[in-house]
């Protein structure tokens, strides 16, 4: 498929099925490869790689075990179809009219008068006026949450909070939460709502390649420093700098709890740093070397993000209500 683009180079440090994996899933998880597209057969991907066919075949299986992908006997592989959050309009008066016809028939019906039918409204209005919305981020990862919490809060301007799917339980479940998780465990996500009716946001996640792309202007043999709070994060940056580098660049990926030492002389010799937002709030200014910001969420899909905030913003301002107060667990705004 065209439209799926792999980079794989062997021998290297990372194997070729995590090479492999890694690609696919951030195409996936970010929207590059669109809902419904058919994937490459796995003959035909293993040809194209000049790969084993069984490698390519456990990265398929692993894909479908996550829900990126569909396994369609005699047809192949296809990339999953996610329930995005329904679009909002603002153009409503026709919709309005009619839903507020079927609602009095329906209330005249069942014998209630106009000054009942007033009363529940004004009542219903009150108690969606003092309704407040949390943000909730599920991952499975609790390495990530940090990075995902931080990015969440700059994109959003508010508090954003980040469970695991063990402490999804004791989380907040109410009408007034809004969970926002990535496409690699939407599935996982609301087999756990169990059919509640929750507002879920899907984020799309970056694919890497806005960190790891200055890698591609640096002279063979150049060292590239990887510094991260987290383990999956460094996994992954290795994995995509492996991929389209190989044996060409020295790679050193450093956790952040190693220390102040150990980051000093990783840093010291590198002649490109990439790190994740937390680190680089802490060491930006304190390495004197071209860096680089490993984001998870992309700009753009940053953008979008905030504008599914500003309609919803937008729907509450236009219903009349009025706009309570943040409080401290999370953020006025109606889901």
């Amino acid at each position: 498929m065209e439209g799926m683009k792999i980079s794989i180079q062997k021998g290297t440090a990372v194997s070729i099925h995590q090479q492999l994996m890694t690609q696919i899933a951030l195409q996936i998880a970010s929207g590059t490869l669109a809902e419904g597209s058919k994937l490459p057969s796995v003959r035909g991907l293993s040809q194209r790689l000049d790969i084993h066919y069984n490698t390519c075949l456990a990265v398929y299986q692993e894909l479908a075990e996550l829900g990126m992908v569909e396994m369609r006997r005699g047809s192949g592989a296809y990339v999953s179809r996610f329930a995005r959050e329904k679009a909002i309009s603002h153009d409503m008066p026709q919709g309005l009219q009619q839903l507020a016809r079927y609602f009095l028939g329906l209330a005249y019906q069942q014998g209630h008068t106009w000054e009942a039918i007033q009363a529940a409204l004004a009542e219903a209005n009150a108690a969606r006026a003092c309704r407040h919305t949390r943000f909730v981020f599920v991952d499975q990862h609790a390495d990530i949450l940090p990075l995902f919490q931080a990015e969440l809060t700059e994109v959003l301007g508010c508090p954003v909070e980040a469970v695991t799917f063990d402490e999804l339980p004791n989380a907040p479940n109410d009408e007034a939460t809004a969970f926002l998780v990535s496409r690699y465990h939407h599935r996982r996500l609301m087999g756990c709502l169990d059919g509640v009716d929750r507002t879920v946001l899907l984020i799309d996640v970056g694919t890497g390649q806005e960190g790891v792309g200055p890698i591609n202007a640096l002279p063979e043999g150049a060292f590239v420093t990887v510094l991260s709070q987290s383990q999956t994060i460094l996994h992954m940056a290795e994995s995509m700098i492996s991929s389209l580098r190989g044996h060409d660049l020295l790679v050193r990926c450093v956790l952040a709890d190693e220390g102040p030492e150990e980051i000093t002389r990783a840093v010291g010799h590198a002649s490109l740093v990439i790190m994740d937002v937390l680190c680089a709030q802490a060491w930006a200014n304190r390495a004197d070397k071209p860096s680089a910001v490993l984001r998870l969420i992309p700009s753009q899909e940053g953008e979008r993000i905030r504008g599914w905030l500003r309609a919803n913003t937008a729907m509450q301002s236009a219903s009349g209500l009025a706009s309570p107060a943040p409080d401290p667990a999370g953020f006025s705004a109606e889901a």
